[in-house]
């Protein structure tokens, strides 16, 4: 968590920075295009590692199903605290939760636009 954490977090440093630079750019600073290009990869190669690092967490939160609490004597490095490991499984279930939520509403949304609900507004609005 703390480093996707830290990686979101560039991330959202880097989109303002961007959005502050195109708006003090003048017409004339071609320049100005081609550092563009490098913070669209940047961006890009962020999001990809935070997609990346998210499915790996997935990986290792839910393939242990309920570990051991306490170390044993033999496998002493074979044990995670109850806390956090409640607490990543709770994460995981709000996590896909809202995006289940956001995914649902995207569909309602579209299929009332393609039906014309009225509740939508007027026509001129669609």
């Amino acid at each position: 968590m703390v480093v996707g954490g830290g990686v979101g977090c560039i991330k959202m440093g880097l989109t303002l920075y961007s959005q502050l630079h195109t708006r003090t750019r003048t017409e004339a600073d071609n320049a100005a295009v081609a550092a563009s290009i490098g913070s669209k990869v940047a961006s890009v190669a962020l999001t990809v590692l935070l997609i990346t690092w998210f499915a790996l967490g997935n990986y290792w939160i839910l393939r242990i199903k309920w570990p051991d609490y306490t170390p044993t004597l033999f496998e002493p490095n074979r044990w995670c605290h109850k806390t956090l490991y409640v607490f990543s499984i709770v994460h995981l279930c709000i996590v896909y939760s809202l995006a289940g939520l956001v995914v649902l509403l995207v569909l309602v949304l579209a299929g009332c636009q393609l039906l014309g609900c009225p509740w939508l507004g007027p026509a001129r609005y669609k």
